[in-house]
């Protein structure tokens, strides 16, 4: 797994990476999130940043993909743990949210 020589063959070295290291991947995210379906987005999401940020050309592209796969993984299940913390949508927070900011600048002014 070499890097990129050059931006016309980023998508020919990204999809020989996904070919190597996608089913390891894969399954990683799967052992971290326990749910398929996210794993496939989180790994989506992982090789689509790769191909739009050319600049990345990692020494070790394994590595680094496992651990922006981790990292994805990661986030999201924040962003569950959040949204479940008060047993409401993510709208319904949201909006009490906002509402609270908007008193709270009333009383301080």
């Amino acid at each position: 797994m070499s890097a990129p020589a050059d931006k016309a063959d980023r998508g020919t070295t990204v999809a020989r990476w996904y070919a190597d290291c996608g089913p390891r991947l894969y399954r990683y995210a799967i052992m971290l999130l326990a749910d398929r379906t996210d794993a496939e987005d989180v790994l989506q999401q992982v090789f689509a940043a790769v191909i739009a940020n050319r600049r990345t050309d990692p020494a070790r592209p394994e590595a680094y993909l496992r651990t922006a796969v981790r990292n994805a993984a990661y986030s999201l299940l924040r962003q569950r743990r959040t949204a479940r913390a008060t047993g409401e949508s993510i709208n319904t927070v949201a909006g009490r949210y906002r509402y609270a900011l908007a008193r709270l600048r009333e009383t301080l002014t």
